[in-house]
């Protein structure tokens, strides 16, 4: 858990940090500052006489609000918390992209005016040009995501690939003209 320390008399930061899932706790002494991967402080002269690599959070004329902003800022710059954390990921947007475009297209299907030969046909097409808008779109995430390690480009490459697999599933199921 990510521990934070939080100077006195600032017990709402605290209180607003740990509802968050932060470990924050209150500041008694200032040498125990080093232990915590991130200090909030009334000010930054306050713990100038003790020397840290630990990011230290001015609180002097800000909100609760951007206090712990500015908290969550320092530990996604040291690499604590990921930086997808609050926007989502690649595979969400590639999964709400499919799933979107599937239950689209076949309440489109569904309320066409059109014969069932006719209907099968259309969707036949719109599942291949769904899979290719997928895979192209997949393409583009896998382009953008920035390498995090080999162990995280692997998972995140094997995600892909399943993600590919079962969209293959879902395009290469063709309805059958009776």
């Amino acid at each position: 858990m990510i521990k934070i320390a939080v100077e006195q008399p600032f017990e709402d930061v605290k209180n607003q940090l740990n509802k968050k899932g932060y470990q924050a706790e209150m500041l008694e002494r200032k040498v125990d500052a080093p232990d915590y991967q991130v200090v909030v402080v009334r000010d930054l002269e306050d713990l100038t006489d003790i020397h840290m690599n630990v990011p230290i959070v001015s609180a002097r004329g800000r909100s609760v609000k951007e206090i712990v902003a500015e908290v969550e800022e320092r530990l996604q710059r040291v690499g604590v918390i990921d930086q997808t954390s609050g926007g989502g990921s690649g595979k969400q947007f590639v999964n709400g992209l499919a799933l979107g475009s599937i239950v689209g297209a076949t309440i489109g299907f569904m309320l066409a005016p059109s014969s069932g030969k006719q209907t099968r046909d259309n969707l036949n097409q719109k599942i291949k040009q769904t899979k290719e808008q997928t895979m192209n779109m997949t393409n583009k995430v896998k382009e953008k995501v920035p390498g995090q390690g080999s162990n995280s480009q692997n998972g995140n490459k094997n995600e892909l690939i399943a993600q590919e697999r079962d969209l293959e599933l879902v395009g290469g199921t063709e309805v059958k003209n009776k």
